[in-house]
This record gives structure tokens, sequence and C-alpha cells, in this order.
């Protein structure tokens, strides 16, 4: 997988998220006047058109088979559930804020499952708390961790991904906040059993040493490799505490 090619997005990983916020200002009020089933579709080309994209959107195509099975976690509002609704015959979104569920549900998409819980290490409920930046509740931040600044929380369901017994997985995306190592564990035997590739997004800022390293440990474990989109190239991560200073969105394939 070292030497394949794909098309790169060529802003750095910090600055999308700038971008993104950006366009989050300057569009979501435009985004409240379109027909509610046009807005996922909407979000993804505004966001193709500025570069707010994440490279790995591009590269989706050779993690998951043809009409595979995807699963993502923290879905928020879409963007990686559209891309992959292009591509896998079922896509299982696991999503906690009603409002990005009602939004996800919106599209309307029959390949699309939206599930209204958050996925962890165990089942019961937990408070979700989603920061106030600059005035606003930044929906995109969410998580199980309380932030230190201002926030808003709600109490929401928590499940394992284990708990649902899917009959097959090809794919999984995590973009928890912070709570990776909790989904992971929550996912061994359905990760140990279909050995799908997985894209996570890891912010060494949000996880403690423990916990960074044993994400990494337990792939280890399973015979998987950790791997980069770097300069439109797909390749191993030798180091991942120096890697996750500069990128947080790493690559896990089976070996």
């Amino acid at each position: 997988m070292e030497n394949n090619s794909y098309p790169s997005n060529e802003t750095p990983p910090f600055e999308q998220l700038n971008l993104l916020q950006k366009f989050i200002r300057l569009f979501e009020p435009l985004e409240n006047i379109i027909p509610s089933s046009y807005r996922m579709p909407f979000r993804y080309y505004a966001q193709y058109f500025f570069k707010a994209l994440e490279p790995e959107i591009f590269i989706l195509s050779d993690l998951i088979p043809k009409n595979g099975i995807a699963i993502d976690i923290g879905a928020n509002r879409g963007i990686y559930a559209y891309a992959l609704s292009k591509l896998a015959s079922k896509v299982e979104c696991f999503e906690p804020i009603p409002k990005c569920v009602k939004y996800l549900q919106d599209y309307g998409s029959n390949k699309i499952t939206v599930h209204n819980v958050a996925l962890s290490d165990q089942s019961g409920s937990m408070k979700l708390y989603i920061p106030i930046l600059k005035g606003r509740t930044t929906l995109t931040r969410a998580s199980l961790n309380k932030p230190n600044g201002p926030y808003v929380d709600l109490e929401v369901e928590i499940k394992t991904l284990d708990s649902f017994n899917f009959p097959k997985v090809d794919f999984i995306k995590i973009d928890v906040e912070g709570l990776e190592s909790n989904v992971i564990k929550g996912a061994s035997k359905t990760i140990s059993q279909y050995r799908p590739k997985l894209l996570i997004e890891i912010d060494h800022h949000r996880n403690s040493a423990e916990s960074f390293g044993w994400i990494f440990s337990f792939f280890e474990k399973l015979k998987y490799k950790p791997y980069l989109l770097r300069n439109g190239k797909l390749e191993e991560c030798k180091d991942p505490k120096q890697e996750a200073l500069l990128q947080y969105n790493f690559i896990f394939l089976p070996t």
C-alpha cells in the first residue's frame, strides 16, 4: 500500500479545520433555506469547492469494497456518510446529537441507517458536552469528555458497537473527539471477527499517553498496520507519537 498514489488535497490538516469553521459561519444561514433533503449534498460539495474536505475522503473507494458495509461513528452532519453512501451498499451511522440525527435522516437515503446513540465500551447513558466557541455551539467538537470552556450538555444513550451484531463490516470511520479507545474497546469483537479497514481521527491533545498508546498496541496485536495520507500517498506510519503532532487521521489496514 505504501506506493499507491491518490488525489491530493494540499491543504494541511489543521488549516482544514479553520476552513471548515469559516465555511460554517458563511454558509449555515444559507443552508437553512435549502430543502432539508438537499442539505447534506450541499454541505459536501460546498466544502469540496472550498477545499475544506479532509483528503481521506478521496481515497474511500480504496478502503471499502464495492457494495461493502460501512460504519460511520460520530457521523455529525454526514460528510463521510454522504461519500460512503456513493460507494457502500449500506452505511450504519452512529450520532447522539438529535439535531444532527435529523439532518442525516432528512437526506432520505435508503442506504443510510441512523442510530441515535453514542458508542463506547459500555451500555447506559452519559452526558454529552457541546463546546460554545465565539458564542456558538460547535456540534463538530461535541464529546463525552467535559471541555475546559463554556458548553451545553445533554444526556445521551450509549452502547457498544459489538452489541449490534452486524453480520458484516468492511470499513469503520471513527471521529469521537478523544473517546477513540472507549469506542474501540466496545468494538473489539467486531474488529477481530471482520477485520475491516478503519479511518480513525486520533487527536493527541484529547487522548492521554496511555489511551493513545493503547490504540496502536491494540491494532498491532491484531496484525494491523497504521498508515497516513501524505502528499497524496498512503504511507506506513513508523512513529505515531511524532506523526500525531502534525496529523490526526490514521488509517489502519489488516495485514
